[in-house]
Formats: structure tokens, C-alpha cells, sequence
């Protein structure tokens, strides 16, 4: 008897070559799968803000009625609705945000206060088509909005809006809320 390593049988080649094919070609099937199922099945939900102003989904009735409200020619009015009631003239609401390198107490970012005790600002379209992100602040990082439990809440982003409610040239109304401010919770 001899030692010597037993060739591979054709048939034994043929079955790893298989096996290997098969093996390297699943990741391209199941990607083609995923896209084709996405195509055919849109998505049902869209992100928006709740009345907490955070993000949550809802159902999307006609996609093409929303758009991103940065994509408005009109631009947006921003009204805020501070639960806390330390916004005052004194210490004024500003959108701290990516159109302004995140200034806190930016003078053409103040918000003015209505009769009826929201703070509203009306921002043209300076956003060039580019999501924004912001915070709320009362001029200083230390007077930004916060959660509940004093926590830093991530940047907020503005929602789509409903094009077919909108008349010619009308900017949006966007309604949001603070609940909290940094200098409240210490």
C-alpha cells in the first residue's frame, strides 16, 4: 500500500464547483430580491414630526402631494409653541441650525412673539434644496431646548409637507413644540 493523496474524482470537482457557484451568486439573488420587492411594494409610511416635535411615522396617503419643505420656493414659517413659557422678551427663541454654523443668538434667526403667545419666524428659502437640521435656543448653547430629562434631544429636520393644502406661493405653517430648556433642568 501506498501513501499517496487520492485525486479528486470529476464528479467530486463538479459538486464543490456548484456548491461555490451557488454559494457566491446568493448575496446578487437576494440583493435583487430586496430591490424588486421595494419597487413593486412602496413604503406605507413616511417620517414626520408628532406634536412632541419629535420624529415618528404615519401612513403615507399620496407621496406625490408631500415634499420636503426645503425644496419650497416659498420657503417655510416656523411656529413654536414653548410649553415652558421661559421664552420672553428678554430671552427670545433663535434657530440655531446648519443655514447659520449653529449660532445660537443669530439676529436674523429670532423668532417674534404672537398674540397669542407663540413664537413664529418665517425663513425664506435660503436652504438651496439641502435638508436643514436645528435646535431652538434662548441665545446661548446653555438655554437650548432639551428632553424631559435634560438630556441634549438630537438636531431636529423639517417634515414634509402637503403640498395640495398649500395655495399658490403660500409658505407652509410648521408647528412645533418645546417642552423643556437646558437651564431649567440643573
Amino acid at each position: 500500500m501506498t501513501n499517496a493523496p487520492l485525486a479528486p474524482s470529476p464528479a467530486s470537482r463538479r459538486k464543490k464547483l456548484v456548491l461555490l457557484t451557488i454559494f457566491l451568486s446568493l448575496p446578487f439573488f437576494l440583493v435583487s430580491g430586496m430591490l424588486w420587492y421595494a419597487f413593486e411594494n412602496p413604503a406605507s409610511t413616511r417620517p414626520v414630526i408628532n406634536q412632541r416635535g419629535l420624529a415618528e411615522t404615519a401612513p403615507v396617503q399620496d407621496s406625490a402631494r408631500f415634499v420636503p419643505a426645503e425644496s419650497l420656493a416659498q420657503g417655510v414659517i416656523l411656529v413654536v409653541d414653548d410649553r415652558t413659557a421661559a421664552a420672553s422678551d428678554e430671552s427670545p427663541i433663535y434657530l440655531a441650525s446648519t443655514m447659520n454654523a449653529w449660532n445660537p443668538a443669530d439676529p436674523a434667526m429670532k423668532f417674534s412673539r404672537d398674540s397669542d403667545g407663540r413664537w413664529t419666524l418665517a425663513l425664506p428659502r435660503p436652504f438651496d434644496g439641502k435638508a436643514i437640521q436645528f435646535r431652538f435656543t434662548r441665545g446661548t448653547r446653555d438655554t437650548e431646548e432639551a428632553n424631559d430629562d435634560a438630556s441634549t434631544p438630537p438636531p431636529r429636520t423639517l417634515p414634509s409637507v402637503d403640498v395640495s393644502k398649500l395655495r399658490p406661493g403660500e409658505p407652509p405653517r410648521i408647528e412645533l413644540v418645546v417642552h423643556a430648556w437646558a437651564d431649567q433642568k440643573k
